[in-house]
């Protein structure tokens, strides 16, 4: 390898490091989606859930495992897993949060539904 390959491999790692970290921004954005894909699953809208799943920064830590693990930098696989663990942690947090909140609604009486019983099924 050459001087300059290293140096693209540092930089791609500082910047996959970056969107990994557990950042104000990266964990209001956290928020941000798990409360979309509770709203969109209470609402039955598959619109709402697609946009949480485009909001989400969790596909930062997956990059981060994934490049760490293709350069042999356990501390950046490590590091990546750590935080898409607690990033899981906060969003079943916040999921649970939401069903038992909106579990004394009126729209309650018809759970689950479609999307949610989708998101429950085995293929």
């Amino acid at each position: 390898r050459n001087a300059a390959s290293r140096l693209r491999v540092e930089q791609v790692k500082e910047q996959i490091h970056e969107q990994a970290a557990l950042s104000f921004d990266y964990v209001s954005l956290l928020a941000i989606a798990s409360i979309l894909a509770g709203i969109g699953l209470i609402t039955n809208s598959s619109v709402v859930i697609v946009a949480s799943m485009l909001v989400s920064p969790i596909m930062g830590p997956v990059m981060g495992m994934t490049f760490g693990t293709r350069v042999v930098d356990s501390e950046l696989t490590c590091f990546s897993f750590r935080n898409e663990l607690i990033s899981l942690a906060v969003s079943i947090l916040i999921g649970v949060l939401i069903g038992i909140g909106s579990s004394w609604s009126q729209g309650a009486s018809d759970w689950p539904t479609d999307e949610m019983a989708n998101r429950g099924d085995s293929y």
